[in-house]
């Protein structure tokens, strides 16, 4: 989950359904490039869909992705810096063990 986009992703696929045309636009994303990082979360199972006429909709209700994203929310940090935030501890729990 060190990927900003697909953590954006995940926020709003948590909040409610949408249809690939619809997110793309909302994440200034192409849908080749959509379509790609929702068969990641697919494939960990992190992403559920479910087809709706000629339209598949995307959501997310795994207590995992509601508990990761709720612990970000309440550590303040947003998409793009829990990934920075990660590395900075491991930076420094790795330069405290070295002599």
């Amino acid at each position: 989950m060190s990927n900003p986009v697909r953590l954006g992703i995940l926020e709003r696929i948590s909040q409610q359904e949408w249809d690939v045309n619809a997110l793309a636009n909302a994440l200034n994303l192409s849908q080749s490039a959509l379509s790609q990082h929702l068969f990641r979360l697919r494939a960990a199972r992190l992403v559920k869909t479910r087809r709706s006429a000629q339209q598949i909709l995307y959501s997310s209700d795994s207590i995992a992705v509601l508990s990761m994203l709720a612990t970000l929310a309440g550590l303040g940090l947003s998409r793009r810096e829990p990934v920075q935030y990660a590395r900075r501890a491991i930076r420094g729990r790795n330069s405290s063990h070295q002599v």
